[in-house]
Parts: structure tokens; C-alpha cells; sequence
């Protein structure tokens, strides 16, 4: 895959801002939609659930975090 010019978005990245921006309904739990052009949020989960894999993730210029809002909860 060819480089982006420098502060180029992907298409990909640009549909998921696009889509998981926030609103004014209180339906929408997405808090915020964070670049993570490094990868580092994956680096996390995957210390976490104990993956292996060669550093850095093929994709990171296109990752991105999703910070939601719980809206309910549950139990059992």
C-alpha cells in the first residue's frame, strides 16, 4: 500500500467519524471517536488477553478508539 500524504484520512476512518459522531439524541452512546495512528490501544488489549503478534499492527494509521457510554446495565 502506497504512503498517504501527511494528514490524509482513509476512507475507512472517514466513514466510521462519519458515522459515530455524537448527537443530540440520548439514544447515541458514542462518546467520542479518538485516532490511535499508533496502535497503541491494540498493543493494550493484546498484553491483556494474552495475543502475540509482531509489533506494530499492519493497520494503525487507520485505527481508531470508540469511547462509549454505558446507557443501562443489567444483572442477573
Amino acid at each position: 500500500m502506497p504512503p498517504r500524504p501527511a494528514g490524509a484520512r482513509s476512507a475507512s476512518r472517514s466513514r466510521i467519524a462519519a458515522t459515530a459522531r455524537p448527537s443530540s439524541d440520548r439514544s447515541n452512546s458514542v462518546e467520542r471517536v479518538d485516532a490511535d495512528p499508533t496502535g497503541a490501544f491494540f498493543d493494550v488489549l493484546t498484553r491483556r488477553y494474552g495475543l502475540e503478534y509482531k509489533a506494530p499492527v499492519g493497520d494503525a494509521e487507520d485505527r481508531v478508539v470508540l469511547v462509549v457510554r454505558p446507557e443501562r446495565t443489567t444483572r442477573q
